[in-house]
């Protein structure tokens, strides 16, 4: 199944889910209150014979910088979910 994007038409929260192009939008998980809209996702690539900037940095070292930054977003999700409970 793949992942897909979606944003809340409510409270604008996006949010990715996994699940089949012919299920029904999941709920949000920010405010609960309506499907989530799909929306396009993003890719990241990493072109190391890009800028210079992008050369300096080794794919494994980008890849840690994403994960903490997701692991980072999920725990403020976390964190709303406990609030509004």
């Amino acid at each position: 199944m793949p992942k897909y994007g979606y944003k809340c038409p409510e409270c604008a929260l996006r949010w990715e889910a996994w699940g089949s192009m012919k299920d029904i939008p999941p709920l949000c998980p920010s405010c609960g209150g309506a499907h989530g809209e799909r929306v396009p996702s993003t890719v990241f690539f990493v072109n190391k014979k890009g800028p210079d900037d992008l050369k300096s940095k080794k794919t494994g070292e980008t890849t840690k910088e994403h994960i903490e930054e997701n692991r980072e977003i999920l725990k403020k999700m976390k964190e709303n979910t406990k609030n509004k409970e």
